[in-house]
């Protein structure tokens, strides 16, 4: 493990409050924040996206982002949650489709019943 840097304190704690950005144990201050850059707003897509994963049951929402989004696997899942693998399957699953469903609604007909795409 490294403990020490060039002109730097030799304790973890000051690597660590360093974090290889400049040294404050040397007197110099912390590097000034960078402003944030204007992001985009998200797409037609993001948005019927994320209002549909609202839509699901906590369980089944859960699953489905643990594993499309953030790649988790099944049994990582299924330690993190509590629940049994075949239990985590099943959510996943009916995630799936009330997803699909839910999506194809949604892209469909607007609030008004108007066609807006074709599905």
């Amino acid at each position: 493990m490294r403990t020490s840097r060039p002109g730097c304190a030799s304790s973890s704690a000051a690597w660590s409050r360093t974090a290889g950005a400049g040294c404050w144990s040397a007197g110099r201050p912390p590097p000034a924040p960078r402003p944030c850059r204007p992001s985009r707003p998200p797409s037609e897509e993001t948005v019927l996206l994320v209002a549909a994963l609202r839509r699901l049951p906590f369980e089944q929402r859960q699953a489905v982002v643990l594993y499309h989004l953030l790649d988790r696997s099944l049994a990582d899942i299924a330690a993190e949650t509590g629940a049994n693998l075949n239990t985590v399957k099943t959510r996943l699953t009916r995630g799936r489709t009330a997803l699909a469903t839910l999506l194809t609604l949604d892209t469909a007909t607007d609030a008004g019943g108007t066609h807006v795409r074709g599905v």
